[in-house]
Parts: C-alpha cells; sequence; structure tokens
C-alpha cells in the first residue's frame, strides 16, 4: 500500500475544511412543494377491508375452500383407507426390508371369520 506524501494530506486537509464551513444547502420552496405533491401523488389508496370470515354450519364448505378441497379430502380419505385395510404387497415386502420382520395384529380375534379351519 502506498503512503500518502505531506502534500496529499496538506490538500486533503484544506478540502475538508473548506466543505466543513460551508452552509447546508436548502431546498427551495418549489422544490419542496413538487415532492410533496409526487409524494401526495404515488400515496396507495387504501384497500376495502377484508371480508369477514363465513363461519357457521351452513358456510362450513366455503370455510374449508369449497367443492374442489373437499374432493381431495375425500379422495385422500378413501385412499388412505384402502391402503389400510389391503394394503400392496410391496408394502409389506418395504416393510419387512426396513425393520427385518413383518408383524400382524387380528385386532377382532377372529383369523378365520367363518370359522372354516379344522
Amino acid at each position: 500500500m502506498v503512503e500518502p506524501t505531506k502534500a496529499e494530506m496538506d490538500a486533503l486537509d484544506a478540502l475538508l475544511a473548506d466543505v466543513a464551513g460551508a452552509p447546508d444547502p436548502v431546498p427551495s420552496d418549489d422544490l419542496m412543494a413538487r415532492i410533496l405533491a409526487d409524494a401526495e401523488a404515488s400515496r396507495p389508496v387504501p384497500a376495502a377491508p377484508p371480508e369477514a370470515p363465513r363461519l357457521g354450519w351452513r358456510n362450513w364448505l366455503a370455510t374449508l375452500g369449497g367443492w374442489p378441497v373437499l374432493g381431495g379430502m375425500a379422495m385422500a380419505g378413501v385412499a388412505g383407507l384402502w391402503l389400510g385395510v389391503a394394503p400392496p404387497a410391496a408394502v409389506d415386502q418395504m416393510v419387512a426390508e426396513m425393520l427385518g420382520e413383518t408383524v400382524s395384529v387380528d385386532l377382532l380375534g377372529l383369523t378365520d371369520p367363518f370359522e372354516l379351519e379344522g
């Protein structure tokens, strides 16, 4: 890095002293009026207040999001029920690979609902 010379430092000091002694510039009244008029013109117009949420048993469909949302929820419910009742063989195989074994639990205690065994 190059060090400044004494003459350069003196010139810089003189320049800064001149700037420090100068009065602050004051904008004219015409300029201030134009700035304020421009600011007033660019001010956003307030929007209407948002609609109150529609609650209650009559508007439950609209509260959820309408028919498309209800259709998606019904489809997800049916798919979940289907996969829970009759999972594909690939799911059993994947669980066996991840956990090392599969476990089957009979919640009703009926392995053969028609008791056709034995």
